[in-house]
């Protein structure tokens, strides 16, 4: 566990201070990309049913809620993040990070944004978990051999979403990594096991490539 346990330091203990001015930029304009991504798909295709599919399902009693982005209503953080991580992929107009050949912010910036709303969390912790979740997610793909990984036919995303996801959400969860309650390198470790993704469908909505990984 002690490679789990850096990794979980590393992800908790990280501060906007701490960041070069640069990587802080970077990171607003990675959150501006990917929004703008995902509003732009707010009425592409089937969004607007499975949202409203959604809306009449789920819940309206659930503790914590997020706003379901650009369709006016909230739901249970898990399901708005599912549909705000749909929206982030749909028109493949979100970022690529080419050394891993992964869409990160369609993960990463979903998974902080939906979260921070529902915890009420500030702008200072939502960008540290921005820039968790992007450098966790990127170095866990440039670790792969992503390129004998797609001829194969996994989609990175879908793979290494889940460590950038998890990264994020608990860099605003648990401030620190030693909390008994959540203990970072255990609780890790189911949300790991989820990995999934393949491209075979790629051209379709990203149900399979991207949503799975929340």
């Amino acid at each position: 566990m002690t490679e789990l346990r850096h990794l979980a330091r590393f992800a908790s203990e990280l501060r906007l201070e701490d960041v070069p001015g640069e990587v802080v930029s970077a990171a607003k304009y990675c959150v501006l990309d990917s929004v703008g991504a995902a509003l732009g798909a707010v009425d592409y295709e089937e969004i607007p049913m499975v949202c409203e599919e959604m809306k009449e399902w789920v819940s309206k009693d659930a503790p914590r809620q997020a706003a379901v982005w650009g369709q006016g209503f909230h739901l249970d953080v898990f399901q708005a993040l599912l549909l705000n991580g749909m929206m982030g992929h749909a028109l493949e107009l979100d970022d690529v990070h080419t050394r891993s050949k992964s869409h990160v912010g369609a993960v990463v910036v979903e998974t902080a944004w939906t979260l921070a709303d529902a915890l009420g969390s500030n702008g200072k912790n939502f960008l540290e978990a921005v820039i968790v979740g992007y450098e966790i997610m990127s170095r866990v793909g440039m670790s792969m051999d992503v390129v004998s990984s797609r001829k194969r036919g996994w989609h990175a995303t879908g793979v290494i979403g889940t460590f950038g996801a998890a990264a994020a959400a608990g860099h605003l969860l648990a401030p620190d990594w030693r909390t008994p309650r959540r203990q970072w390198p255990v609780s890790w470790d189911p949300w790991w096991t989820r990995c999934a993704g393949l491209r075979n469908s790629t051209g379709s909505l990203p149900w399979n490539r991207c949503s799975l990984r929340y």
